[in-house]
């Protein structure tokens, strides 16, 4: 019972972290299922200002460093998605959004290269693709 309070808590407090870092509704429904309402009530909570449409796309050199450390990351999950630990470690290492992170790992995952095996990077693969 202590064991379960305690992983709710650190659960929660996770949540809050990753929402104060502009973590989409998106990501926090896949990674822990959270609604709407509590998501809206968390932000505000936590005084996170809206946002308002896309999030900006990081430059060249970030997104190069976003696709090394996530594909590192990916190599050693076996299986699912990233953990939410995993996403908040990327964001402190590298430095982009918590919405930019989130949009470009699920479009890269929309691309089949889980593995990162390709030796083209995403902008290459962008170029090649025009």
């Amino acid at each position: 019972m202590i064991d379960h309070l305690r992983r709710q808590r650190e659960s929660e407090e996770l949540q809050q972290v990753l929402i104060a870092a502009d973590a989409p509704l998106e990501m926090m429904q896949t990674l822990f299922g959270l609604g709407s309402r509590e998501y809206t009530r968390l932000r505000r909570m936590l005084t996170v200002d809206p946002s308002v449409g896309r999030p900006a796309e990081p430059d060249e050199a970030s997104t190069h460093k976003l696709w090394n450390a996530w594909v590192q990351r990916v190599e050693r999950e076996a299986d699912g998605p990233l953990s939410p630990n995993e996403y908040l470690a990327i964001h402190r290492e590298i430095g982009v959004s918590m919405r930019a992170i989130w949009n470009l790992t699920q479009r890269w995952n929309q691309y089949g290269d889980l593995t990162g095996r390709s030796s083209h990077t995403p902008s290459e693969r962008a170029l090649s693709d025009g």
